[in-house]
């Protein structure tokens, strides 16, 4: 859209200047009509969807068929009269881990979501802009197009951007 355009032209197509960069409502403007300089997040499953997941995890279901196994080797041996309701015991049991085995990986990777998720708020990336004529720190997910982003060593990129000037790059 703005690549066969210059600087200044681009500038002001979007009503962006060098020395001031965009005002505090224009750059307030784009973001309400743009939204945020961030990718959708994938919303987290609930605890039932991670529960049956782990449910179908492949040893879980090695296991879930020993135990229906066991039942129907149970059921033989009552139905013979060798054994008693004690030969499901064994059905019991593994039922047991395995469901025992599906809450505590739920458990885990519920704890392990939540901290992650406070992770990134923790360290959540900020860009140097120029808003009003004054260069401030801003959350790089309100960057908007047309601001003026200033790139120093080290810093993240904090969108997709058009070099104004570079030094020693």
């Amino acid at each position: 859209m703005y690549e066969d355009k210059n600087f200044r032209e681009v500038s002001e197509i979007l009503l962006s200047n060098e020395e001031a960069g965009l005002s505090e409502e224009e750059a307030s403007s784009r973001l309400a009509k743009n939204g945020k300089n961030k990718l959708e997040e994938k919303e987290s499953d609930p605890w039932w969807k991670i529960f049956f997941g782990n449910i179908k995890d492949p040893m879980t279901l090695i296991l879930a068929l020993a135990a229906i196994i066991s039942l129907i080797l149970g059921i033989i041996s009552m139905q013979k009269g060798q054994e008693g309701p004690e030969a499901l015991a064994d059905v019991f049991i593994i039922f047991g881990v395995v469901l025992l085995n599906a809450t505590i990986g739920t458990i885990q990777e519920m704890k392990a979501s939540k901290a992650l998720e406070a992770l990134k708020k923790m360290s959540a990336p900020t860009a140097t802009v120029k808003r009003g004529g004054k260069i401030l720190e801003i959350p790089a997910e309100d960057v908007v197009v047309g601001d003026i982003v200033i790139l120093e060593e080290g810093r993240t990129v904090p969108a997709d951007l058009r070099l104004i000037k570079s030094f020693s790059l």
